[in-house]
């Protein structure tokens, strides 16, 4: 069999999974606005559907301020529960002058695979006369974070930070 042979009979086999794994948004809570044109997984402007709702990354204008999870679920009685969830600041080495993350939302990555949801980026340093961002990949902040599930809806956070 020939490769173009080979990749045309592939093609079908992953478009069916892309479209059985993408969830529609008509079952959601209202307030769950899905894009029409999604964002690629990672990125900070997905919205990302999970059981009775979605999870959505709120990124604040000012980069010294962290970003928070933003989670809306419908309850069995059609009500609608939303939680926000700011990432704990307990990653920035505050001490070493970090004042926030870089890049506002363009160096974030964010991907949920429920009931974890992860926000990897870089820090940012003030060092005086200049702001810098920290670029070497293994110095990366993770958070990952669990949600809980209705009625209490709370999430349990995880940071790691590289050594170094």
């Amino acid at each position: 069999m020939s490769h173009r042979a080979a990749i045309s009979l592939a093609a079908p086999a992953v478009l069916l999974a892309c479209c059985a794994l993408a969830a529609p948004a008509a079952g959601h809570p209202s307030g769950c606005k899905f894009p029409r044109n999604q964002p690629p997984p990672g990125d900070t402007g997905r919205v990302y559907a999970i059981p009775h709702g979605c999870v959505r990354l709120a990124v604040p204008a000012d980069e010294t301020g962290l970003p928070t999870v933003v989670v809306r679920q419908h309850d069995r009685r059609g009500r609608i529960v939303t939680r926000r969830f700011p990432l704990p600041a307990t990653n920035l080495d505050r001490a070493g002058g970090s004042v926030g993350i870089c890049g506002h939302d363009s160096t974030y990555v964010f991907v949920v695979s429920y009931p974890f949801v992860t926000v990897v980026a870089q820090e940012q340093y003030d060092l005086g006369d200049r702001i810098e961002c920290e670029a070497e990949v293994d110095r990366a902040l993770l958070w990952t974070g669990q949600l809980s599930k209705l009625p209490s809806l709370r999430m349990a956070w995880y940071t790691h930070r590289a050594p170094g």
